[in-house]
């Protein structure tokens, strides 16, 4: 989780969006946090009772309590005078951009071995009297391929940069627009031992 801070403040002192893409912080929200939990439960699935006043004092007591409050963190980031927003994060969200002057709704769709794509639906709400354009930029995840991605805007076909990357998207919004994104998602892996399915830790 330290790490993880560490990467947030670092895009958003140098806007160098390599830290957007750094491996260690996608990871903390998927493995890290997600790994301490049990589906349908709320307890954890360790856990090693209260420590003492001096022998025994877990990180858990402060960064662990951190940990979920940091799960709607740094989704968005947003750039410069002329309206540019960053999405970082797919998660299901909301989002009130007053500068973008828009309310945009992020969906996700579950993911599930059949069915191997990263799904993400963007939708907006212009706000009363808006007739400025804003940028979005959403990032293409360095861990997919280009071969079966996909990107519209109301039907019509964007083209993909290469992973590691942001799509650019500048227009007028309308409450009509309606943005998807489809990433392909596969196992895959790395030098050091694991193996991982898109952004996920499998082993």
């Amino acid at each position: 989780m330290d790490q993880r801070n560490g990467l947030c403040r670092l895009l958003r002192a140098s806007s160098d969006k390599r830290c957007a893409r750094h491996p260690k912080r996608n990871r903390t929200w998927s493995d890290d946090l997600h790994a301490s939990t049990t589906s349908g439960s709320s307890k954890a699935k360790s856990y090693h009772g209260w420590g003492t006043s001096y022998d025994s004092f877990w990180c858990c007591y402060g960064t662990g309590i951190e940990s979920f409050s940091k799960l709607g963190d740094s989704i968005y980031f947003e750039e410069g005078e002329a309206p540019g927003l960053y999405i970082i994060q797919y998660i299901s969200s909301s989002l009130d951009w007053k500068s973008g002057q828009i309310v945009l709704n992020q969906k996700v769709d579950p993911i599930v071995s059949s069915d191997p794509y990263l799904r993400v639906t963007l939708t907006f709400s212009p706000k009363k009297g808006t007739s400025q354009a804003s940028t979005l930029y959403l990032r293409i995840p360095i861990w997919t391929n280009s071969e079966g991605a996909t990107a519209t805007i109301n039907s019509q076909s964007l083209r993909l940069p290469a992973p590691g990357s942001f799509l650019s998207v500048n227009r007028k919004w309308r409450s009509s627009d309606k943005l998807t994104l489809q990433i392909p998602i596969s196992l895959r892996t790395e030098a050091i031992k694991g193996i991982f399915f898109g952004f996920l830790l499998e082993m």
